[in-house]
This record gives C-alpha cells, sequence and structure tokens, in this order.
C-alpha cells in the first residue's frame, strides 16, 4: 500500500490570523486521513507555554477545517508511516508553519521527499500576524495523540499523554475538542 503525503492549508479563522499547517498522510483515494501538527505556544488559544504534538488518525480529508492541500508532495510506501512519525517527534516544537518545515526538512533527509521540497514551503512561511494566530477547534473524529514539547513518550490511539513538569505522567481522554 501507498500513502501520499500533503501539506494541508487551514482555514483562517480571523482575517489576520496566520494560516495553520498540518502534514497528511491518505492513503489513495481514502477520505480518512492522517494529520501531524503541532498547537499551542505563546500564540496558541488559549495561550501556552509549549508547544505540543498530534498525531491524528482518522481524519476526514476534505475537513471543513482544511482550506486547500498542496499538490502531492510524495508518494510514499505504509512501511515508511514509521519514518514520517519519528521525524515529526524529534523535530523541535515550534509555531505550525515552522515546524512543518522542519519536518518536510527531515524527511528529504531521509530521503521520503523530493530535495528542496522545505525550502519551497520556508518561502511560504508567514509571519505572526495576531496574537491568536493558532485559534480554531480540532474534531471529536479518528483517534488523536499528543506529545507535549517536554516529552518524547510513547504515543496511544485511546488517550492522550503528557508529561507534566514534575515528571509524573497525566492521561486523559482524547475525544475532548482543541483549539489550535
Amino acid at each position: 500500500m501507498t500513502l501520499d503525503l500533503h501539506v494541508g492549508f487551514c482555514v483562517r479563522r480571523r482575517p489576520n490570523d496566520t494560516r495553520h499547517w498540518i502534514i497528511i498522510l491518505v492513503k489513495p483515494g481514502d477520505p480518512k486521513c492522517t494529520w501531524y501538527h503541532v498547537k499551542g505556544g505563546p500564540q496558541g488559544d488559549p495561550p501556552a507555554n509549549a508547544y505540543e504534538v498530534f498525531i491524528e488518525d482518522g481524519k476526514r480529508l476534505n475537513s471543513q477545517g482544511i482550506e486547500h492541500l498542496s499538490e502531492k508532495i510524495a508518494t510514499i510506501s505504509d512501511a515508511d508511516r514509521a519514518k514520517v512519525k519519528a521525524a515529526v517527534q524529534s523535530v523541535e516544537r515550534q509555531r505550525c508553519q515552522l515546524f512543518t518545515v522542519a519536518v518536510l526538512a527531515k524527511l528529504e533527509k531521509k530521503g521520503l521527499v523530493p530535495i528542496g521540497t522545505s525550502a519551497s514551503f520556508a518561502a511560504r512561511v508567514e509571519p505572526v500576524r495576531s496574537a491568536a494566530a493558532t485559534t480554531g477547534s480540532g474534531s471529536k473524529s479518528g483517534s488523536s495523540s499528543r506529545i507535549a514539547s517536554s516529552s518524547k513518550s510513547t504515543i496511544g490511539t485511546s488517550s492522550v499523554s503528557k508529561t507534566v513538569s514534575s515528571g509524573s505522567t497525566a492521561t486523559s481522554s482524547s475525544s475532548r475538542s482543541r483549539r489550535w
């Protein structure tokens, strides 16, 4: 089985918001996909001290939150899905557009996307335009995994694990609504 890799450009919640970017893996012709993205940070709603990585399976490819997709960046084997996840988990947590570019650069080094892909997207990065640049609402469909910026923990699919500053792990339901 193969998977197509795209970047999703989300709907601006307000005219001055910076557009939220997500990496998407989808089986050709499948209406469901996996989203890889970061939320939070000082531009989050509400503002937070840390960014968190989210890996969300079973999301709708034609979600109303996605304004449009990039052209297909690459086609990878299903076996390479783990390499995408590893790249997402290893990149420094930062603003979503910069995070996406950094993940694409890692995927270039792994030979999964064409050389120059990250530079092409880096040229499209927008400046932060408002204090709530990453607002939006998440969907309750599909399973979600979240990694706090201080955590490199193993991800589950039915709960959200987050390492808190004390070193303990807190677990909560993944079905609650999140904001970008």
